[in-house]
């Protein structure tokens, strides 16, 4: 193996390639290399676009977050109130089975409102009545349920899960609140199934034909990760567990914050999520998760990024052009009818004039 160059072998290589270089060469480099830094600047501006752009979607995504958050809020503090009414007659309902029955069946005629049912629960989760007047309800226990286990075991309001009602065999997310005795015993749980369709508005007005909200995604889930609510639909129907593990391990490790991962189609996403209320054991019953691919949100950026970059290298070429050919106008045509006036001064010829005529060119 041969030795490797000397430094200084390699400056005075350049050297020779400089020293090799025309004088129209020369020039045309210098005047690329003083378009340099605004193409540094350009691309500097452009950067920090994207990070404003960035920034301003973090924004947006935490007030979407926390403005869809708003509706389930309200919702849950409404079923925490009415439940809590309902439970200052336990001591009628719990006296007469069908005029308990009957009792809920005025608050909640049909289930196409709010609530899909609602009714009494007591101590050993076997229902004692509900909306749904029949005797089927009468053989229905919900011990195993979450909502009521919690509710019973620690005394206060519970929210539960998604689920597909007993009673009413559709889907519903269900909340129990206990009625206690003086000794602090549980007499009974009220409880109200909520229609899930309610938790998210629709969206159709919110909708804005622009780059930035195309792609955007809403999304709520249960405690379980499973999803209550979405829009806009986009293959995963409530009921099914959210199908990306990298965003449920996110956003459980990031919290209320933003964070960026890939979707299950391999696009980068931003995501915010948003957690609502508090359950006894500690737990968020309810998450909002907001998105939007992250290309949409350096579109603009990157868009004035290439217009700018591509500009500065036209006017770059146009500059090193009109350096190459102004060159030899402007400075060598004249450099060479003086070194042609010298050349002949050395071979003798006294008489030879450059004929510049007068001016203050060097």
């Amino acid at each position: 193996m041969g030795a490797p160059l000397h430094p200084r072998s390699h400056k005075s290589k350049v050297q020779v390639n400089l020293k090799n270089l025309s004088a129209r060469a020369r020039i045309a480099l210098l005047v690329l290399a003083l378009a340099l830094p605004v193409l540094a600047l350009s691309l500097y501006v452009g950067l920090a676009q994207r990070d404003a752009a960035e920034r301003s979607e973090r924004l947006e995504l935490r007030l979407i977050a926390e403005l869809t958050a708003k509706r389930p809020e309200l919702i849950i503090e409404s079923v925490h109130q009415l439940l809590f009414a309902i439970g200052g007659q336990v001591d009628n309902l719990l006296s007469d089975r069908e005029s308990c029955h009957r009792y809920f069946k005025r608050l909640l005629p049909d289930d196409a409102g709010l609530y899909r049912t609602m009714g009494l629960i007591l101590p050993d989760g076997n229902v004692f009545c509900s909306s749904r007047i029949g005797k089927s309800s009468e053989s229905i226990n919900v011990k195993d349920r979450y909502y009521f286990s919690m509710a019973a075991q620690s005394g206060k309001f519970t929210v539960g899960e998604y689920q597909i009602g007993r009673l009413t065999g559709l889907d519903v997310v269900n909340f129990a609140y206990p009625i206690l005795d003086q000794q602090k015993r549980v007499r009974a749980v009220v409880f109200a199934g909520l229609n899930i369709s309610t938790f998210i508005e629709q969206g159709a007005s919110r909708r804005e034909d622009t780059h930035r909200t195309q792609g955007r995604e809403v999304t709520i889930l249960d405690r379980n990760d499973t999803v209550i609510a979405q829009y806009p639909e986009i293959g995963v129907r409530p009921g099914e567990k959210y199908p990306n593990p990298d965003v449920i391990r996110m956003m459980a490790a990031a919290g209320n914050a933003s964070f960026t991962t890939a979707d299950l189609r391999g696009v980068a996403r931003l995501y915010t999520a948003e957690n609502v209320g508090m359950n006894p054991d500690g737990m968020t019953p309810i998450r909002v998760l907001v998105s939007t691919p992250s290309h949409f949100i350096f579109a603009d950026a990157d868009r004035a990024l290439q217009r700018t970059a591509i500009g500065v290298l036209l006017i770059s070429i146009l500059l090193t052009a009109g350096a190459w050919y102004g060159a030899e106008v402007l400075v060598l045509r004249r450099v060479r009818t003086l070194l042609d006036v010298a050349d002949r001064i050395r071979k003798g010829d006294l008489a030879a004039r450059t004929r510049f005529g007068e001016g203050s060119e060097e």
